[in-house]
């Protein structure tokens, strides 16, 4: 049995026209394998650059620096993106290079609209926080860490200072208010509305 592929497969499995497929065969594109001709591809690419007869069509953006450890969901994406980007980069023709365009163009639509539904799925799962939720909740904690030193005057003036409390008690104080004060200053962060 045969691995050899059809050219309609060939077409199919590299993202172009069965009219592109034969003539790259006609050029000797291999049929033998996906990775062949690939390689094939590549190769002739390169070699129709360097000699200066490819055509000039609008380039696709970069694309993004390699992504490590991606999760399953979004590594299919990023691949499908990649592998547009390279038929872009090989297709031979204006019209195969508009049509590898516009399937870049999709394929980072679908990958950057991958990643905002992955975005909302963990904010649903409560694996992320909103920029609101954590402002509320840091409000709640610095209202509390606030309540606790606006006490400590009077629970430390009389260790603080036996023979005169309330003045141990007033400087605590009146050092307690610079601090909140700066605080206040440098975006609010123990204030909290009463």
């Amino acid at each position: 049995m045969s691995s050899r592929l059809s050219q309609g497969q060939m077409a199919k499995a590299l993202g172009i026209s069965q009219p592109a497929v034969a003539k790259a065969v006609k050029r000797g594109m291999p049929l033998d394998s996906l990775e062949a001709a690939t390689a094939w591809r590549q190769a002739n690419q390169n070699a129709r650059r360097t000699k200066g007869s490819q055509p000039s069509a609008p380039r696709p953006p970069e694309p993004a620096a390699e992504l490590v450890d991606l999760p399953d969901e979004l590594a299919v994406t990023d691949r499908l993106r990649r592998l547009a980007v390279r038929d872009f980069e090989l297709a031979g023709s204006i019209q195969e290079r508009a049509a590898a365009s516009r399937t870049v163009r999709d394929a980072e639509e679908a990958h950057e609209t991958r990643k905002r539904d992955m975005v909302k799925s963990e904010q649903e799962a409560q694996t992320l926080m909103h920029r609101d939720q954590v402002q509320s909740v840091i409000a709640e904690e610095a209202g509390k860490l606030r309540a606790l030193l606006e006490a400590m005057p009077a629970a430390i003036a009389q260790a603080a200072n036996p023979a005169d409390p309330e003045l141990a008690r007033d400087t605590v104080a009146d050092y307690l208010e610079q601090v909140f004060s700066t605080l206040s200053n440098t975006g609010n962060a123990l204030r909290v509305d009463s």
